[in-house]
Protein backbone atom coordinates (compact mmCIF):
# COMPACT_ATOMS: atom_id res chain seq x y z
CA UNK A 1 0.00 0.00 0.00
CA UNK A 2 1.38 3.39 -1.00
CA UNK A 3 1.77 5.93 1.78
CA UNK A 4 0.73 9.57 1.24
CA UNK A 5 4.42 10.54 1.21
CA UNK A 6 5.22 8.08 -1.60
CA UNK A 7 2.22 9.29 -3.58
CA UNK A 8 3.38 12.90 -3.22
CA UNK A 9 6.87 11.96 -4.38
CA UNK A 10 5.41 10.16 -7.40
CA UNK A 11 3.29 13.18 -8.32
CA UNK A 12 6.30 15.46 -7.89
CA UNK A 13 8.45 13.26 -10.12
CA UNK A 14 5.79 12.89 -12.82
CA UNK A 15 5.05 16.62 -12.77
CA UNK A 16 8.76 17.38 -13.11
CA UNK A 17 9.10 15.06 -16.09
CA UNK A 18 5.92 16.39 -17.71
CA UNK A 19 6.94 20.01 -17.24
CA UNK A 20 10.52 19.54 -18.40
CA UNK A 21 9.75 17.28 -21.33
CA UNK A 22 8.34 19.92 -23.67
CA UNK A 23 11.23 22.40 -23.32
CA UNK A 24 13.66 19.47 -23.47
CA UNK A 25 12.17 18.17 -26.71
CA UNK A 26 12.28 21.73 -28.08
CA UNK A 27 16.02 21.81 -27.45
CA UNK A 28 16.38 18.30 -28.89
CA UNK A 29 14.45 19.50 -31.94
CA UNK A 30 16.95 22.34 -32.30
CA UNK A 31 19.82 19.86 -31.97
CA UNK A 32 18.43 17.59 -34.71
CA UNK A 33 17.88 20.49 -37.08
CA UNK A 34 21.37 21.87 -36.46
CA UNK A 35 22.94 18.45 -36.96
CA UNK A 36 20.94 17.58 -40.08
CA UNK A 37 21.28 21.01 -41.69
CA UNK A 38 22.91 24.06 -40.10
CA UNK A 39 22.28 26.85 -37.61
CA UNK A 40 21.10 29.21 -40.37
CA UNK A 41 17.97 27.13 -41.05
CA UNK A 42 17.25 26.92 -37.34
CA UNK A 43 17.72 30.67 -36.98
CA UNK A 44 15.13 31.30 -39.72
CA UNK A 45 12.71 28.86 -38.10
CA UNK A 46 13.10 30.66 -34.75
CA UNK A 47 11.69 33.82 -36.35
CA UNK A 48 8.42 31.95 -36.95
CA UNK A 49 8.48 30.48 -33.45
CA UNK A 50 8.73 33.97 -31.97
CA UNK A 51 5.55 35.02 -33.76
CA UNK A 52 3.79 31.82 -32.67
CA UNK A 53 4.70 32.47 -29.03
CA UNK A 54 3.24 35.98 -29.14
CA UNK A 55 0.08 34.81 -30.94
CA UNK A 56 -0.39 32.03 -28.39
CA UNK A 57 -0.17 34.44 -25.47
CA UNK A 58 -2.87 36.62 -27.07
CA UNK A 59 -5.48 33.95 -27.77
CA UNK A 60 -4.74 31.99 -24.58
CA UNK A 61 -5.61 35.13 -22.59
CA UNK A 62 -4.14 33.85 -19.32
CA UNK A 63 -6.07 30.57 -19.53
CA UNK A 64 -3.58 28.50 -17.49
CA UNK A 65 -3.23 30.71 -14.41
CA UNK A 66 -6.91 31.68 -14.33
CA UNK A 67 -8.29 28.14 -14.65
CA UNK A 68 -5.86 26.75 -12.07
CA UNK A 69 -7.16 29.23 -9.51
CA UNK A 70 -10.77 28.78 -10.62
CA UNK A 71 -10.59 24.97 -10.36
CA UNK A 72 -8.98 25.16 -6.91
CA UNK A 73 -11.54 27.59 -5.52
CA UNK A 74 -14.63 25.96 -7.04
CA UNK A 75 -13.99 22.28 -7.93
CA UNK A 76 -17.70 21.64 -8.56
CA UNK A 77 -17.82 24.02 -11.53
CA UNK A 78 -14.81 22.78 -13.49
CA UNK A 79 -16.73 21.85 -16.64
CA UNK A 80 -18.74 25.07 -16.70
CA UNK A 81 -15.68 27.28 -16.08
CA UNK A 82 -13.64 25.52 -18.74
CA UNK A 83 -16.40 25.55 -21.38
CA UNK A 84 -17.18 29.21 -20.83
CA UNK A 85 -13.56 30.33 -21.11
CA UNK A 86 -12.98 28.05 -24.11
CA UNK A 87 -15.84 29.68 -26.04
CA UNK A 88 -15.25 33.20 -24.80
CA UNK A 89 -11.71 33.16 -26.24
CA UNK A 90 -12.89 32.00 -29.69
CA UNK A 91 -13.03 35.53 -31.22
CA UNK A 92 -9.38 36.01 -30.23
CA UNK A 93 -8.53 32.76 -32.02
CA UNK A 94 -10.32 33.94 -35.16
CA UNK A 95 -8.36 37.22 -35.14
CA UNK A 96 -5.05 35.36 -34.95
CA UNK A 97 -6.07 32.91 -37.68
CA UNK A 98 -7.11 35.76 -39.99
CA UNK A 99 -3.81 37.59 -39.53
CA UNK A 100 -1.87 34.34 -40.02
CA UNK A 101 -3.66 33.58 -43.30
CA UNK A 102 -2.93 37.07 -44.59
CA UNK A 103 0.69 37.37 -43.48
CA UNK A 104 2.24 33.93 -42.93
CA UNK A 105 2.58 30.48 -44.55
CA UNK A 106 -0.55 28.31 -44.53
CA UNK A 107 1.01 25.93 -41.96
CA UNK A 108 0.44 28.55 -39.28
CA UNK A 109 -3.30 27.87 -39.28
CA UNK A 110 -2.52 24.35 -38.01
CA UNK A 111 -0.02 25.75 -35.48
CA UNK A 112 -2.62 28.16 -34.13
CA UNK A 113 -5.51 25.68 -33.91
CA UNK A 114 -3.37 23.00 -32.29
CA UNK A 115 -1.85 25.47 -29.85
CA UNK A 116 -5.32 26.66 -28.84
CA UNK A 117 -6.41 23.11 -28.00
CA UNK A 118 -3.18 22.19 -26.23
CA UNK A 119 -3.20 25.25 -23.99
CA UNK A 120 -6.92 24.87 -23.26
CA UNK A 121 -6.61 21.23 -22.16
CA UNK A 122 -3.29 21.48 -20.29
CA UNK A 123 -4.70 23.25 -17.18
CA UNK A 124 -7.12 20.33 -16.79
CA UNK A 125 -4.31 17.81 -17.05
CA UNK A 126 -2.25 19.68 -14.46
CA UNK A 127 -5.16 20.14 -12.05
CA UNK A 128 -6.16 16.47 -12.23
CA UNK A 129 -2.48 15.49 -12.07
CA UNK A 130 -2.76 13.58 -15.35
CA UNK A 131 0.95 13.95 -15.89
CA UNK A 132 1.25 10.64 -17.74
CA UNK A 133 -1.02 11.98 -20.48
CA UNK A 134 1.26 14.99 -20.91
CA UNK A 135 4.34 12.75 -21.01
CA UNK A 136 2.87 10.21 -23.44
CA UNK A 137 1.45 12.93 -25.69
CA UNK A 138 4.78 14.73 -25.87
CA UNK A 139 6.78 11.55 -26.52
CA UNK A 140 4.48 10.30 -29.29
CA UNK A 141 4.28 13.71 -30.97
CA UNK A 142 8.04 14.27 -30.82
CA UNK A 143 8.77 10.75 -32.07
CA UNK A 144 6.68 11.47 -35.17
CA UNK A 145 8.45 14.81 -35.57
CA UNK A 146 11.87 13.11 -35.41
CA UNK A 147 10.79 10.49 -37.99
CA UNK A 148 9.71 13.28 -40.35
CA UNK A 149 13.05 15.06 -39.91
CA UNK A 150 15.10 11.94 -40.64
CA UNK A 151 13.02 11.02 -43.68
CA UNK A 152 12.82 14.30 -45.54
CA UNK A 153 15.06 16.95 -47.03
CA UNK A 154 15.11 19.66 -44.39
CA UNK A 155 14.29 23.07 -45.70
CA UNK A 156 12.31 25.81 -43.97
CA UNK A 157 9.02 24.73 -45.55
CA UNK A 158 9.42 21.09 -44.48
CA UNK A 159 10.24 22.23 -40.93
CA UNK A 160 7.02 24.23 -40.77
CA UNK A 161 5.03 21.19 -41.93
CA UNK A 162 6.77 18.81 -39.51
CA UNK A 163 6.10 21.15 -36.58
CA UNK A 164 2.44 21.37 -37.63
CA UNK A 165 2.19 17.57 -37.40
CA UNK A 166 3.91 17.59 -34.00
CA UNK A 167 1.46 20.13 -32.55
CA UNK A 168 -1.54 18.42 -34.15
CA UNK A 169 -0.70 14.99 -32.72
CA UNK A 170 -0.18 16.39 -29.23
CA UNK A 171 -3.44 18.34 -29.40
CA UNK A 172 -5.35 15.21 -30.48
CA UNK A 173 -3.96 13.10 -27.62
CA UNK A 174 -4.70 15.80 -25.03
CA UNK A 175 -8.21 16.26 -26.39
CA UNK A 176 -9.27 12.60 -26.35
CA UNK A 177 -7.82 12.16 -22.84
CA UNK A 178 -10.12 14.87 -21.46
CA UNK A 179 -13.22 14.27 -23.56
CA UNK A 180 -15.35 14.30 -20.38
CA UNK A 181 -14.92 18.06 -20.20
CA UNK A 182 -17.53 18.32 -22.96
CA UNK A 183 -20.13 16.50 -20.81
CA UNK A 184 -23.19 18.68 -20.29
CA UNK A 185 -21.95 21.13 -22.91
CA UNK A 186 -23.47 24.59 -22.70
CA UNK A 187 -22.92 27.43 -25.14
CA UNK A 188 -21.72 29.81 -22.46
CA UNK A 189 -20.20 32.99 -23.84
CA UNK A 190 -19.29 35.75 -21.41
CA UNK A 191 -17.19 38.63 -22.79
CA UNK A 192 -16.94 40.05 -19.27
CA UNK A 193 -14.59 37.16 -18.47
CA UNK A 194 -12.02 38.73 -20.77
CA UNK A 195 -11.99 41.78 -18.51
CA UNK A 196 -11.84 39.68 -15.34
CA UNK A 197 -8.94 37.63 -16.69
CA UNK A 198 -7.12 40.58 -18.26
CA UNK A 199 -4.58 40.69 -15.39
CA UNK A 200 -3.70 37.06 -16.08
CA UNK A 201 -3.15 37.84 -19.76
CA UNK A 202 -0.97 40.81 -18.91
CA UNK A 203 1.02 38.77 -16.42
CA UNK A 204 1.54 35.94 -18.90
CA UNK A 205 2.56 38.35 -21.65
CA UNK A 206 4.82 40.35 -19.39
CA UNK A 207 6.31 37.20 -17.83
CA UNK A 208 7.02 35.74 -21.25
CA UNK A 209 8.60 38.94 -22.51
CA UNK A 210 10.47 39.38 -19.24
CA UNK A 211 12.42 36.22 -19.99
CA UNK A 212 12.43 36.39 -23.80
CA UNK A 213 12.45 40.08 -24.76
CA UNK A 214 16.23 39.85 -25.07
CA UNK A 215 15.75 37.13 -27.71
CA UNK A 216 13.39 39.39 -29.70
CA UNK A 217 15.87 42.26 -29.45
CA UNK A 218 18.70 39.91 -30.46
CA UNK A 219 16.66 38.79 -33.50
CA UNK A 220 16.21 42.47 -34.43
CA UNK A 221 19.96 43.09 -34.46
CA UNK A 222 20.93 39.73 -35.99
CA UNK A 223 19.68 37.04 -38.37
CA UNK A 224 20.35 33.41 -39.25
CA UNK A 225 22.99 31.48 -37.29
CA UNK A 226 23.59 34.01 -34.44
CA UNK A 227 19.85 34.05 -33.69
CA UNK A 228 19.76 30.25 -33.70
CA UNK A 229 22.70 30.07 -31.29
CA UNK A 230 21.26 32.66 -28.93
CA UNK A 231 17.88 30.92 -28.89
CA UNK A 232 19.57 27.64 -27.94
CA UNK A 233 21.72 29.15 -25.17
CA UNK A 234 18.96 31.29 -23.67
CA UNK A 235 16.58 28.33 -24.03
CA UNK A 236 18.78 26.21 -21.76
CA UNK A 237 18.98 28.93 -19.11
CA UNK A 238 15.23 29.54 -19.24
CA UNK A 239 14.67 25.79 -18.95
CA UNK A 240 16.77 25.85 -15.76
CA UNK A 241 14.72 28.84 -14.63
CA UNK A 242 11.49 26.82 -14.78
CA UNK A 243 12.67 24.15 -12.32
CA UNK A 244 11.46 25.90 -9.13
CA UNK A 245 7.99 26.43 -10.57
CA UNK A 246 7.89 22.78 -11.60
CA UNK A 247 8.77 21.79 -8.03
CA UNK A 248 6.02 24.01 -6.63
CA UNK A 249 3.12 23.25 -9.02
CA UNK A 250 2.16 19.89 -7.43
CA UNK A 251 1.60 21.75 -4.15
CA UNK A 252 -0.31 24.66 -5.66
CA UNK A 253 -3.63 23.63 -4.16
CA UNK A 254 -1.90 23.39 -0.76
CA UNK A 255 -0.39 26.87 -1.12
CA UNK A 256 -3.82 28.35 -1.74
CA UNK A 257 -5.05 26.70 1.47
CA UNK A 258 -1.99 26.65 3.79
CA UNK A 259 -1.22 29.11 6.56
CA UNK A 260 1.73 31.48 6.35
CA UNK A 261 3.98 29.38 8.61
CA UNK A 262 3.76 26.31 6.37
CA UNK A 263 4.36 28.37 3.23
CA UNK A 264 7.40 30.01 4.85
CA UNK A 265 8.94 26.57 5.43
CA UNK A 266 8.36 25.66 1.78
CA UNK A 267 10.11 28.86 0.65
CA UNK A 268 13.19 28.13 2.75
CA UNK A 269 13.47 24.53 1.56
CA UNK A 270 13.14 25.59 -2.08
CA UNK A 271 15.75 28.34 -1.71
CA UNK A 272 18.41 26.12 -0.17
CA UNK A 273 17.83 23.22 -2.54
CA UNK A 274 18.04 25.66 -5.44
CA UNK A 275 21.67 26.50 -4.68
CA UNK A 276 22.65 22.88 -5.25
CA UNK A 277 20.30 22.11 -8.15
CA UNK A 278 21.18 25.22 -10.12
CA UNK A 279 24.94 24.73 -9.73
CA UNK A 280 24.65 21.21 -11.16
CA UNK A 281 22.46 22.47 -13.99
CA UNK A 282 24.98 25.14 -15.00
CA UNK A 283 27.69 22.50 -15.29
CA UNK A 284 25.43 20.27 -17.39
CA UNK A 285 24.42 23.15 -19.66
CA UNK A 286 28.07 24.07 -20.25
CA UNK A 287 28.92 20.48 -21.22
CA UNK A 288 25.86 19.98 -23.45
CA UNK A 289 26.37 23.23 -25.33
CA UNK A 290 30.06 22.49 -25.89
CA UNK A 291 29.86 18.87 -27.01
CA UNK A 292 26.42 18.66 -28.65
CA UNK A 293 25.88 22.13 -30.12
CA UNK A 294 29.50 23.25 -30.64
CA UNK A 295 28.79 26.39 -28.59
CA UNK A 296 31.60 27.32 -26.20
CA UNK A 297 30.52 29.44 -23.23
CA UNK A 298 33.07 31.35 -21.20
CA UNK A 299 32.99 31.64 -17.40
CA UNK A 300 31.20 34.99 -17.51
CA UNK A 301 28.35 33.52 -19.59
CA UNK A 302 27.93 30.60 -17.17
CA UNK A 303 27.84 32.90 -14.14
CA UNK A 304 25.34 35.15 -15.87
CA UNK A 305 23.29 32.06 -16.66
CA UNK A 306 23.27 31.21 -12.95
CA UNK A 307 22.01 34.72 -12.21
CA UNK A 308 19.20 34.19 -14.74
CA UNK A 309 18.02 30.85 -13.40
CA UNK A 310 18.50 31.07 -9.61
CA UNK A 311 16.23 33.98 -8.51
CA UNK A 312 12.97 32.03 -9.20
CA UNK A 313 13.98 29.62 -6.43
CA UNK A 314 13.63 32.57 -4.08
CA UNK A 315 10.49 34.22 -5.43
CA UNK A 316 8.29 31.61 -7.16
CA UNK A 317 6.30 30.75 -4.02
CA UNK A 318 5.98 34.43 -3.19
CA UNK A 319 4.22 34.91 -6.54
CA UNK A 320 1.61 32.27 -5.74
CA UNK A 321 1.16 33.77 -2.27
CA UNK A 322 0.38 37.10 -3.90
CA UNK A 323 -2.10 35.39 -6.23
CA UNK A 324 -3.71 33.84 -3.17
CA UNK A 325 -4.16 37.29 -1.66
CA UNK A 326 -5.51 38.73 -4.95
CA UNK A 327 -2.44 40.90 -5.47
CA UNK A 328 -2.18 40.18 -9.20
CA UNK A 329 -1.68 43.87 -9.97
CA UNK A 330 1.45 44.03 -7.82
CA UNK A 331 2.81 40.93 -9.53
CA UNK A 332 2.06 42.50 -12.89
CA UNK A 333 3.83 45.74 -11.92
CA UNK A 334 6.93 43.81 -10.87
CA UNK A 335 7.00 41.82 -14.10
CA UNK A 336 6.50 44.95 -16.22
CA UNK A 337 9.35 46.77 -14.51
CA UNK A 338 11.59 43.74 -14.95
CA UNK A 339 10.58 43.35 -18.61
CA UNK A 340 11.23 47.02 -19.37
CA UNK A 341 14.66 46.81 -17.76
CA UNK A 342 15.47 43.69 -19.79
CA UNK A 343 14.42 45.44 -23.00
CA UNK A 344 16.36 48.65 -22.35
CA UNK A 345 19.54 46.86 -21.31
CA UNK A 346 19.30 44.44 -24.25
CA UNK A 347 18.96 47.30 -26.73
CA UNK A 348 21.90 49.18 -25.19
CA UNK A 349 24.23 46.20 -24.87
CA UNK A 350 23.41 44.66 -28.26
CA UNK A 351 23.68 47.97 -30.08
CA UNK A 352 27.15 48.27 -28.49
CA UNK A 353 28.07 44.87 -29.99
CA UNK A 354 28.20 42.91 -26.73
CA UNK A 355 26.59 40.03 -28.59
CA UNK A 356 25.42 36.90 -26.80
CA UNK A 357 26.83 37.90 -23.42
CA UNK A 358 25.10 41.28 -23.64
CA UNK A 359 21.69 39.70 -24.14
CA UNK A 360 22.24 37.32 -21.24
CA UNK A 361 23.38 40.13 -18.93
CA UNK A 362 20.19 42.06 -19.69
CA UNK A 363 18.11 39.03 -18.75
CA UNK A 364 20.09 38.41 -15.55
CA UNK A 365 19.75 42.02 -14.38
CA UNK A 366 16.00 41.91 -14.91
CA UNK A 367 15.75 38.73 -12.81
CA UNK A 368 17.73 40.24 -9.94
CA UNK A 369 15.56 43.37 -9.92
CA UNK A 370 12.47 41.15 -10.09
CA UNK A 371 13.68 39.24 -7.01
CA UNK A 372 14.31 42.40 -5.01
CA UNK A 373 10.87 43.79 -5.86
CA UNK A 374 9.12 40.58 -4.81
CA UNK A 375 10.92 40.73 -1.48
CA UNK A 376 9.88 44.33 -1.04
CA UNK A 377 6.19 43.73 -1.81
CA UNK A 378 6.04 40.56 0.30
CA UNK A 379 7.60 42.17 3.39
CA UNK A 380 10.79 40.13 3.01
CA UNK A 381 13.13 43.06 2.45
CA UNK A 382 16.28 41.06 3.06
CA UNK A 383 17.27 37.70 1.57
CA UNK A 384 18.58 36.44 4.95
CA UNK A 385 15.01 36.74 6.33
CA UNK A 386 13.93 34.18 3.77
CA UNK A 387 16.75 31.76 4.43
CA UNK A 388 17.30 31.94 8.16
Amino acid sequence: MKTPKIIRIQYLALNGIASLLSPFTSLLFAYLVVQLTDKDIWGLFVDYLLYFFIASIFYNWGVGAYLQRSFSQDPRSINASWQMFFLTRMPLLLIVITLSVLLLPYQFVFWILSGYLINSIQPLLVYTRSYLVIIIGELIAFSILAILLFNSTIILDSLLIAYSVYLGVKAFIFLISQSQIFTGWKWLFNPYMLMVTLPFLLMNAAGFLQSKIDLYVFAFFNTGEPVGEYQIVSGFFILAQTIPTILVIPFLKNIYRMKDQGISKMRKNLAWSGLFINTILMLLIFIILKYFFAIQLNLVSVLVGFAISFPPYLYSILVFEMFKKNKEKKVLNIILISMLLNFILAVILLSCNFGLVGGLIANACSQIVCLLLYFKYSNNDRIPQLLE
